[in-house]
């Protein structure tokens, strides 16, 4: 068959941005770190789920921290929250082809992990930074108020009723 050697060629074309998505380069960082995970089981998704949210609410106490004038860091504001919006529509994407029963599965491990969470310290920090913009950038202090329902963009039915501009500019 004369066309293998053309079709395996390819096939690892198409293969290796796929394999090499994984493979460190070289900053200690894998090509795929912003990337969500694919297929994921119920308790793996919710844990991804719970783990994208702890990692938003610490980069929002990084950014916010010494508390800096509202305005210097405002644009970084709006940019990690759309990252972050962008990393819960790819995990709910994932939560929506489930079945009612894992998507319940998954929002009542997110329910236990969210209670624990409230009294970790970085949380805690998180909501002091938050209000503290309350009378010195209102706006600002809106986009980090919304870092704390921001997993409702990994509930595509939630986020539905909830902020359905949003759903529709998502394409959900």
């Amino acid at each position: 068959m004369k066309s293998f050697p053309i079709l395996a060629l390819l096939a690892l074309a198409l293969l290796l941005p796929i394999v090499s998505c994984g493979q460190s380069e070289g900053d200690g960082k894998s090509a795929g770190d912003d990337a969500v995970a694919q297929d994921l089981t119920p308790e793996g998704l919710a844990d991804a789920i719970m783990s994208t949210y702890r990692d938003a609410i610490s980069d929002v106490v990084t950014l916010t921290d010494g508390l800096p004038d509202g305005q210097s860091i405002f644009d970084d504001a709006v940019a990690l929250k759309e990252k972050y919006v962008q990393k819960f529509a790819a995990l709910g994407k994932q939560k929506e082809q489930m079945s009612e029963a894992d998507r319940a599965a998954i929002d009542s491990k997110l329910r236990m992990g969210m209670n624990s969470y409230y009294s970790d310290p970085t949380f805690k920090a998180y909501m002091e930074a938050t209000n503290s913009y309350i009378s010195t950038h209102r706006e600002l202090q809106k986009i980090l108020a919304d870092f704390n329902v921001i997993t409702q963009y990994a509930d595509f039915e939630l986020l539905r009723k909830q902020l359905p501009d949003e759903a529709k500019r998502l394409g959900v």
